[in-house]
């Protein structure tokens, strides 16, 4: 029985590392979550596979506990068809000098929505964030 309930939660837990890129059709723009370390995939039927991996997170918005006037710093840089020759490196952010929240690549326009977890579930790690402790969420689209 312990060996049973073992392999089940061994099998729960693998199963953010075994799952498999996301493939998605984007006729007027499409939201892509990008888990740390996990590569991404987009398709379009106008051109060819957008592939994208989340490399690094910067995290800086206001702590919970505070009224904030701004959200605070979010950075992220994207490794762009991290599987094929010629990948190229984005940086999306709200508010950088090296990075906006927006960036064209490969024919595709990403765009940044947001990082996920929010503030508050980041706090209660009891530890400092890790990148495999963030999913960026971005909308992909045809360049205009």
């Amino acid at each position: 029985m312990r060996y049973w309930i073992g392999t089940v939660l061994a099998g729960c837990l693998a199963l953010p590392a075994m799952a498999l890129p996301a493939t998605l059709v984007l006729p007027g723009g499409q939201e892509v979550v990008l888990p740390a370390g996990a590569l991404s995939g987009v398709s379009n039927l106008a051109t060819p596979g957008l592939r994208l991996l989340l490399n690094e997170v910067t995290d800086q918005r206001c702590p919970s506990v505070y009224d904030c006037y701004w959200e605070g710093l979010i950075r992220a840089v994207i490794l762009v068809n991290a599987d094929a020759p010629g990948a190229q490196y984005i940086v999306l952010c709200n508010m950088c000098e090296d990075g906006r929240r927006e960036a064209v690549v490969a024919g595709y326009r990403v765009s940044l929505d947001r990082l996920e977890p929010a503030v508050v579930v980041i706090e209660q790690l009891g530890r400092g964030a890790v990148l495999a402790d963030y999913t960026l969420v971005v909308t992909v689209g045809s360049e205009p």
